[in-house]
């Protein structure tokens, strides 16, 4: 239905009878295009598989495989009036529901954006990343655990006209039947002292991404289903450079059960630019009540038409105070456009 009534609206946009919509097929997706520009209609489509073997203990080693996520977007732009609806589903083993995103956004002033919607909270560098560009495949455990992940509500985007300063100010609903009734209120500021940092981490495996640098703080306050404040902070870097980059974070939680910690970092470099890029990752959490865990992991991307096709060989090792220690070695494949 979304789609049919998008498709309605590019076809009403032509100037003329004769004037037919364009359609653009690449790498990015289809693109079907009103005849003046003025309005276009994006279709992209998504699937992970993941395949493991996991042991845990001295448990006998164990082997899954499964679709970990299929998803199609549909974002309707209008650039005349400078807005657009974009629509996420997604099935799979990570879908928590169908409708991953329904966000408006509008960008019609030079220094601020809006979103309105359920949608991304825009609280770290990484989950304002799209997950197919991310290389090791995963969000770190940082922004896993410890980031509010997806609510409904809205939010302000402020940046400088070179974008090396932006921040975002978002009220959400609590994610939970808060008593007293309380909003999830954020903030979160980024300063990138070379220019916009492209929130897209496949930019080094072609081996000549532009030194770019980036810093990043946020904050969070809401209130838990029994009333109690819950606040949160975060700070993350990145830095890129040609077939290079690091990316670190750290966060804090603080519930009425403790305060968690967490820290991730973690480098990656295309050593086969267009081909093959290894990468490891770090991170810990100390959490109040299971103690601490260490998580090392190690992975190597195959790719194809850049991010768009890519086979990756990881593996995660975890060791925690309080359960035994885990290994897995797992294939995971993407399909992109």
């Amino acid at each position: 239905m979304i789609p049919l009534l998008l498709s309605t609206a590019l076809a009403s946009a032509a100037p003329d009878e004769d004037a037919k919509p364009t359609i653009l097929l690449d790498d990015t997706g289809l693109e079907i295009q009103s005849a003046d520009g003025h309005r276009a209609l994006d279709f992209r489509l998504m699937a992970q598989l993941l395949a493991t073997l996991t042991k845990t203990g001295t448990d006998p080693a164990a082997a899954e495989a499964i679709v970990k996520r299929a998803r199609t977007q549909f974002r309707y732009a209008d650039r005349q009036h400078e807005f657009a609806l974009m629509v996420q589903l997604e099935v799979g083993e990570s879908a928590s529901r169908p409708l991953l995103d329904a966000r408006l956004d509008w960008w019609g002033h030079d220094h601020v954006e809006l979103g309105l919607g359920y949608m991304i909270v825009p609280y770290s560098r990484a989950w304002n990343t799209p997950i197919p560009t991310v290389v090791a495949g995963e969000r770190s455990v940082v922004s896993n655990q410890l980031a509010p992940g997806r609510r409904t509500g809205g939010y302000a985007r402020l940046h400088s006209g070179d974008r090396k300063v932006e921040g975002w100010l978002g009220v959400y609903d609590p994610g939970a039947a808060s008593a007293p009734f309380m909003p999830l209120l954020m903030a979160r500021v980024q300063v990138n002292p070379q220019g916009a940092l492209p929130l897209d981490e496949s930019t080094i495996i072609g081996g000549d991404a532009e030194l770019k640098t980036g810093f990043g703080a946020a904050a969070r306050i809401e209130k838990d289903v029994d009333g109690n404040t819950v606040t949160g902070a975060l700070v993350d870097g990145t830095l890129q450079s040609g077939a290079f980059r690091v990316d670190a974070d750290g966060a804090l939680l603080d519930t009425a059960d403790g305060t968690t910690l967490a820290t991730s970092a973690q480098a990656a470099v295309a050593v086969i630019p267009d081909l093959v890029t290894l990468g490891a990752r770090g991170s810990r959490v100390d959490e109040p009540t299971d103690g601490d865990r260490w998580i090392a992991e190690g992975f190597v991307n195959a790719y194809a038409i850049g991010p768009h096709l890519m086979v990756q060989v990881r593996y995660t090792g975890t060791f925690a105070d309080e359960a035994p220690d885990s290994h897995q070695v797992a294939l995971h494949t993407q399909a992109w456009f």
